[in-house]
Order: structure tokens, then sequence, then C-alpha cells
């Protein structure tokens, strides 16, 4: 994701600064100051590795499902698997360099799937699933800055 912004905080010094030139008499000096602080913009890039971006969402799609019929229950032990392929690939990608939290994380899936299969209050368990996975997403995401 990338994206451009103005850096506002910067313009009350490049003013200052034009004014100071500008009672020095130095007309150019002044627009060229004015212009860069004009044309400056501050760009950030993130990368989010897709495949923990893939496995959160499907992680919440089964989520909001009531596995109380058998249909239903399959489609969200299928999200689960999938979820689940998803952080394997992440794996081995390479995002977290082998982090032991997939191995974390791929057990809470199973212990879900567990709790789907048994008929069993799953929320708690997929309320924690959820946080540590953004939490991993975000640690493995990476920001850069550039002007």
């Amino acid at each position: 994701i990338t994206t451009m912004s103005v850096p506002l905080a910067t313009y009350p010094t490049a003013m200052k600064a034009a004014a100071i030139l500008l009672d020095a008499d130095k007309m150019d000096e002044a627009k060229v100051a004015l212009y860069t602080a004009l044309n400056t913009l501050v760009i950030e890039t993130e990368v989010i590795p897709l495949p923990i971006l893939r496995a959160e969402v499907m992680i919440a799609a089964a989520m909001t499902e009531d596995a109380k019929d058998e249909d239903k229950k399959k489609e969200v032990l299928n999200l689960l698997d999938n979820a689940e392929y998803q952080l394997i690939m992440a794996e081995e990608l390479g995002y977290g360099k082998r982090d032991k939290e997939y191995k974390e994380l791929n057990k809470s899936i199973k212990e879900i799937k567990k709790s789907v299969k048994e008929d069993g209050d799953s929320q708690g368990l997929f309320s924690k699933l959820k946080n540590k996975l953004k939490n991993f997403k975000n640690r493995t995401s990476s920001k850069s800055s550039n002007k």
C-alpha cells in the first residue's frame, strides 16, 4: 500500500525562510524555497503479506458464521482449513522468517476446528486467534518512508 501525503508541518518554516529571503531582495531564491516546500511529498509504502491478510479475512468470516447446522459447520471448517493453508503458505514464502508464532496460530486453528466439530462455544477461541493474527500481521508488515 502506497500513501502519499503533503507534509503540512514544513510549510510554516518554508514560509519564514522565504520571507527572510524576500527581505534580503532574493526573489528567485524565495520562489525556489516555496516551490520546494509545495512540491515535497511524503511517500509511505507498507508491505502486507497477502497470505496472512487472507487468513485474517477467512477467520473473520468463519467467526461470523453460526455453525449450528451441518452446512454452516462445513463452511466454517472449510474457511478454517483455508486459513491454515494460507498461514503455511506465508511461512513457506518467508514472511516472519520461520517465526514460532506460526505453530501457535495453527494450534489455535486446530482447537477451533475441534470446538466447531463438537458443537462447542468457539467465539472466545476465535477472538483470541483473531487478535493473535492481527498482531502477527502488524509485526510481519513493513513500512518505509521517502520524501
